[in-house]
């Protein structure tokens, strides 16, 4: 392709998807100061994914291809088409993507997740009131706490409590309206009604947040000892005991407090803080964080490591590998999370030979 048949802002972008992680300190202050920069990158990852799924016969590749056509707007323009299928060979990692390196508790060794064993049902906790058991099942499209529509009465409760276990995704619309998805093993706790000055949540685990834009109250999530605040926006938030706590944004903007240390995200970019530390950020992909939130696992050059311990979360069972070195391999791993494990199983082992053995929640890897 002759470089005469791209624009100044497409050949910026195909510089950066050039670097990938190596760019440098220059190249992510001109990405998180460009927005038209940014929404170019985005453009190319989203096109990228595309070919990349047209490329592999592969049904859950496919109905994931199919859900974003049908839930986004993407733009289909011949340069930036053009970009992607010259650069076909590159971009198999996803855009722009600086993996971290977490603080992390050590397990046994051969341990990859340690499971809760705990109950499979979400509780509902109205501080003052009793605990209400939802059945997941039953109200698959989640809960509403703007109003008692569910049947779900906080009235007179101070703060509200839903804990979802391992094993189960549950959404929640919050009294403002907005709206959050939580992630399975994970709790959030909020007040019936938000102040007139301010609208505050607490997590533990993992959400993606869509926030109802108000001017006059911020929204403020904590997790971890960390601090998000925004106004309207989407990020997502994963906050757990064995590392650090990551934000990332979406869509908006949003400032981030840790350790005594602030930074403002733009779309695109990931905060990551461990104790008492700076910040540190990254530009990143979006695509795992607004997939799973859609109802997919969608790991991209992501190790087996990552992706073991995302299946006993998804799934509530302990993960045990007998091979360290296959831990290291990194694969693309796209299914839907609504699957059975066994399922999940047999599309791990169609990637990637290997044994794998289910029995009374344990879930056992092996090389061969």
């Amino acid at each position: 392709m002759d470089s005469k048949d791209l624009t100044p802002i497409e050949e910026q972008a195909l510089e950066l998807m050039e670097a990938g992680a190596g760019m440098t300190d220059g190249q992510v202050e001109r990405l998180a100061q460009d927005d038209e920069l940014r929404a170019m990158c985005r453009d190319v990852e989203t096109l990228a994914t595309a070919c990349r799924m047209e490329r592999e016969d592969d049904d859950v590749e496919a109905a994931l291809a199919d859900f974003h056509r049908r839930h986004r707007s993407w733009r289909s323009r011949t340069g930036m088409a053009a970009i992607v299928l010259a650069t076909a060979a590159m971009i198999v990692g996803a855009v722009l993507l600086l993996r971290r390196n977490g603080v992390t508790q050590p397990l046994p060794p051969g341990m990859v997740y340690q499971a809760a064993g705990e109950t499979a049902d979400v509780v509902v906790e109205r501080w003052g009131a009793d605990d209400i058991v939802v059945d997941a099942n039953r109200v698959a499209a989640g809960l509403s706490f703007r109003s008692n529509a569910d049947g779900i009465d906080t009235e007179g409760a101070r703060e509200v409590t839903v804990r979802v276990p391992e094993g189960r995704s549950f959404t929640a619309e919050l009294p403002d309206g907005s709206r959050v998805w939580l992630h399975p093993g994970s709790t959030i706790y909020f007040p019936s009604r938000f102040d007139s000055d301010r609208r505050w949540v607490k997590l533990e685990g993992e959400a993606y947040f869509s926030v109802v834009h108000d001017g006059r109250r911020p929204f403020t999530v904590e997790a971890g000892g960390t601090e998000t605040t925004v106004r309207g926006t989407e990020f997502n938030v994963a906050s757990y005991a064995e590392s650090a706590v990551t934000v990332t944004l979406v869509s908006g903007s949003v400032s981030f407090a840790a350790g005594g240390h602030e930074a403002f995200l733009t779309p695109g970019m990931q905060a990551v803080a461990s104790g008492d530390r700076q910040p540190e950020l990254h530009a990143v992909s979006t695509e795992k964080y607004i997939n799973w939130r859609d109802g997919f696992f969608y790991f991209d050059n992501t190790s087996l490591r990552e992706i073991l311990t995302e299946i006993g979360r998804n799934y509530g069972v302990t993960v045990e590998c007998r091979d360290e070195a296959l831990l290291d391999e990194h694969l693309h791993f796209v299914a839907e999370r609504g699957q059975s494990l066994q399922a999940i199983v047999d599309r791990l082992k169609a990637l990637r030979p290997m044994a794998v053995s289910v029995s009374h929640g344990v879930m056992v890897v092996e090389g061969r």
